[in-house]
């Protein structure tokens, strides 16, 4: 239900000096503050005056009605990797032994949880849903600026062994924290009009109005899966044919800058999310082999 309040003229300094001498966070819009008196003086057509009716002289009041509430964005929202993480997706081997070989093609695929969508990491007391769909609708228009976030949900990879060789993998996906910041505001919409005690329920002005209640940095986060990494071994088939190749560490493909840090997580993960189109295929087409 909208806010009623009916000021009257001559209680309408104090009350509202009274009552919006400061205007602290608040944690609902619905709880802004309505206009002060100077703001309400500054509106086009209002005025406060003595008027002759069928009920003799009498003095304006005024009535206002508080509406909906906004969140407005007063710059280009600025996105920015706060790090980074390597979460481990799917451990196989390929091989190719005197007994037989395996499969050459494998595939990882992100999880629940690897992507997210926008939430509030901090703001300055306003609805979380106005903050969230403000910043997003920004967004998704492309009206950022800093880092663009490509999202890499399923890699597939080509392996092949050298004879007897067997190659153990582990796919990666490195998972990234964004945070989206851009200053703004909390605005409230309020209606008002004047009347006047002499001439009954006549309107002899009347306009809307859009009050700040607070202002600071909104801040959104949201994770990513921004790279799909593997990361290989060799071993020698367990045949005597094979004896005299030694395991060695083959390394990341691609090779990172600067690998991140490889996160733990449980034992029970939750199930995979649904795969995207966008498929990152990387490929080693030249077995890898023992030097001589």
């Amino acid at each position: 239900m909208p806010v009623r309040r009916r000021l009257s003229s001559a209680l309408l300094p104090l009350a509202l000096a009274a009552a919006f001498a400061a205007r602290p966070a608040r944690a609902d819009c619905s709880d802004c503050p309505p206009p002060t008196e100077r703001e309400l003086r500054q509106q086009p057509g209002f005025e406060i005056l003595d008027r002759w009716g069928p009920w003799g002289i009498g003095k304006d009041y005024v009535e206002i009605d508080g509406g909906e509430c906004r969140v407005v964005l007063e710059d280009t929202p600025v996105i920015v990797k706060v790090s980074s993480w390597l979460a481990l997706r799917a451990t196989g081997e390929v091989w190719h032994c005197p007994h037989g070989s395996s499969t050459d093609r494998v595939v990882i695929e992100t999880r629940q949880g690897d992507s997210t969508t926008w939430s509030v990491s901090g703001s300055f007391g306003l609805d979380a849903g106005l903050a969230i769909a403000s910043l997003e609708a920004s967004i998704n228009a492309g009206r950022t600026r800093g880092e663009t976030i490509t999202e890499v949900t399923r890699v597939e990879k080509t392996i092949s062994a050298a004879w007897c060789l067997r190659i153990p993998w582990e796919g990666y996906f490195e998972i990234a924290r964004y945070e989206a910041r851009a200053p703004g505001r909390v605005e409230r919409r309020w209606a008002w009009w004047t009347k006047n005690v002499a001439t009954g329920s006549s309107v002899h002005a009347h306009g809307e109005m859009w009050v700040t209640c607070e202002s600071g940095e909104l801040v959104l986060w949201r994770r990513a899966p921004i790279a799909g990494i593997f990361h290989l071994s060799q071993r020698p088939c367990v045949d005597p044919t094979c004896a005299g190749l030694t395991p060695r560490d083959l390394g990341w493909f691609p090779e990172p800058p600067s690998p991140p840090p490889v996160i733990t997580e449980p034992s029970s993960p939750p199930p995979p999310s649904e795969p995207v189109e966008d498929v990152d295929h990387i490929t080693l087409d030249d077995p890898i082999e023992e030097p001589r």
